[in-house]
């Protein structure tokens, strides 16, 4: 599992939507780096060193630029796509209780309330970027901003941790039980 601690404040770098019939692109690792995509429509397939994961119309993606990182499309989608720079740490663990935000690549929201909270901060980002660009309120609006989508991200990845977790163990009993 991959959790996060953040030391500094984030710093918006860019802010996007995004469609495209096709689509393919390689991106490379970058320090202090960190970009949350929330997919619209269609899906995403990401490839990187620890294999292929799909996304799907609703999901977020949490690219923390820890490496290279493969991303395309065959068919039609739309993005949703903010970057911002910060300092934090990336700390891989099977420790459920670890104290750090828990950001895995990708993130299906649990409930339609999550996936409209996914959203909202994600397009409020973009829409305070184009409209006040490098203006202190709106950097300090879309920083707070981030910071909720990464706390609605973790919640939702503990909670779907801890579904799994649940629905694991019974599966265990029952077959102790058979035996």
């Amino acid at each position: 599992m991959r959790f996060v601690r953040l030391q500094s404040c984030p710093r918006i770098e860019f802010a996007h939507a995004f469609h495209a019939d096709t689509y393919r692109n390689r991106l490379v690792g970058r320090r202090s780096i960190m970009e949350g995509t929330y997919l619209e429509k269609g899906q995403l397939t990401f490839s990187d060193g620890d294999g292929r994961f799909c996304a799907h119309a609703g999901d977020v993606v949490c690219n923390l630029y820890g490496g290279e990182l493969e991303v395309c499309s065959e068919a039609f989608h739309e993005h949703l796509t903010v970057c911002f720079a910060l300092d934090f740490d990336t700390i891989r663990t099977d420790d459920r209780d670890f104290p750090a935000l828990l950001l895995p690549l990708i993130v299906s929201p649990p409930d339609s309330r999550t996936q409209e909270t996914f959203r909202d901060c994600i397009s409020g980002i973009i829409r305070l970027h184009t409209l006040s660009p490098g203006s202190p309120e709106g950097q300090a609006e879309c920083a707070g901003l981030f910071l909720r989508l990464l706390s609605a991200v973790s919640t939702a990845a503990r909670a779907a941790q801890d579904a799994d977790r649940v629905g694991g163990g019974l599966y265990v009993r029952r077959a102790m039980d058979y035996l």
